[in-house]
């Protein structure tokens, strides 16, 4: 199961991984990265494919095809009414139709398409560096393109002489392929097929790294948020499975924990992630609330859907889940006072789950103080800032530690706000 709804996944991380040309291929792309992968088996055979095809990206760099080919080959070869009539009464339809040849001209499509598509992608691997458990598959699509016997027609076509006998060769191949179901079989082969190009490509292209999974302790080297154009890297390290990060607003948390989030939500998709090295624990279900908006259509403020966040992922660790959860600035819809109280039992309780690990943003300095924290059984990291020449100086740099800067009031001043207060009197505020 997956919460990650606020990292904006179809709209900034998905387009980073399309490389389809065909909308069932995209359809499919789209469903992994709906459907977080069931156990660390699954996700280290994704990883093992994906590998190979990372590994051979340079010769696929030619793989393309028009998408009006493709769809136009998969209308015919799908359409049911082939199988309906036999192809006898099809001939007849060909040899009286007044679209004898549009009718031509689509098959010669589906044979072109075809021997390109080959030449360009299977014929261009070498299966045996694949798994096992995907050679068979790769084996079923070159064998099934083995059987069309391109070679015949595309000679008619240079020919010129592609004709009703190569139409009829080729409507009985299909009758037969969808009378065993093989089409929709290779179809779906072929999807899954350019679903792997596309994410090698883009694997490559952006110098993700394949995470180590397993273990019980989360590192992340140079990690970056991968939608940005100049992101900052930072090294991400949990040594307990509490951590809290504080740093002034501006200085870049909720960033850094969209960073780490969508590298442990790629990780349990069986994909790369961006970094330089990552190690990821396996988690059953990932929950991140950085977001900070009321719920209008149930009703529900800010500080509702905090809590009703943090109760969904306690009902889940109390059934014996290993979660990955992150809060961003936690409970800061409600007052100062009862943030504190209900932050400190929240933090203490969450250490409980040790197989677990959660992330949790504040501004509440004074939790610096909870014995927990002073004991070290808490992680702490901050996000680095200074001031010069009173102004304040980001560098988005993650250390260990605690935030104690302020610079609201440097802010409220940089912006004039005070002179803008100033009573008539010309009395400072």
């Amino acid at each position: 199961m997956i919460g990650i709804d606020d990292l904006n996944v179809r709209e900034q991380i998905i387009p980073l991984f399309d490389f389809t040309r065909n909308h069932f291929s995209r359809e499919l792309l789209n469903s992994w990265f709906e459907n977080q992968l069931v156990s660390q088996q699954d996700i280290e055979e994704r990883q093992r494919i994906l590998k190979v095809f990372v590994a051979n990206i340079a010769s696929l760099q030619d793989f393309s095809y028009s998408a009006a080919d493709f769809h136009g080959a998969h209308s015919i070869m799908t359409d049911p009414d082939l199988r309906a009539y036999g192809y006898r009464e099809i001939l007849k339809y060909y040899r009286s139709s007044s679209h004898r040849h549009q009718i031509i001209g689509d098959f010669m499509h589906i044979s072109t398409f075809f021997q390109e598509w080959s030449r360009k992608s299977i014929q261009q691997l070498d299966t045996s560096r694949f798994p096992s458990f995907y050679q068979s598959e790769l084996h079923f699509i070159r064998g099934f393109l083995e059987e069309l016997e391109l070679q015949a027609p595309i000679r008619c076509i240079q020919r010129q002489k592609f004709g009703l006998k190569q139409v009829v060769a080729l409507t009985k191949f299909i009758i037969e392929k969808q009378r065993r179901g093989h089409i929709i079989r290779f179809f779906e082969s072929v999807q899954r097929f350019e679903v792997y190009i596309s994410v090698a490509r883009a694997i490559h292209k952006h110098g993700f790294v394949f995470p180590c999974m397993g273990g019980t302790q989360l590192d992340l080297r140079q990690a970056f948020h991968p939608a940005l154009d100049v992101p900052v890297r930072n090294n991400i390290v949990a040594s307990n499975n509490v951590c809290l990060l504080t740093g002034p607003n501006m200085s870049g948390k909720s960033t850094l924990l969209k960073t780490l989030s969508i590298c442990v939500y790629l990780a349990h998709l069986g994909l790369a992630v961006p970094a330089e090295q990552a190690s990821i624990p396996f988690f059953e279900h990932i929950s991140v609330m950085v977001n900070h908006n009321d719920d209008l259509a149930s009703g529900y403020s800010h500080f509702m859907m905090e809590i009703k966040r943090v109760k969904e992922v306690l009902v889940r660790t109390r059934r014996g889940e290993t979660c990955f959860a992150v809060f961003d600035e936690l409970f800061k819809g409600t007052n100062i006072d009862d943030a504190m109280e209900i932050s400190k039992l929240t933090i203490e309780g969450l250490m409980q789950f040790s197989s677990c690990l959660f992330f949790i943003s504040t501004h509440l300095h004074e939790l610096k103080k909870a014995h927990v924290i002073e004991r070290g059984l808490v992680d702490t990291l901050y996000l680095d800032c200074s001031t010069e020449t009173g102004k304040p100086c980001f560098t988005y740099q993650v250390k260990q530690g605690w935030s104690d800067i302020k610079i609201g009031r440097i802010l409220f001043q940089l912006e004039g706000l005070e002179d803008l207060l100033r009573k008539s009197s010309g009395q400072s505020l």
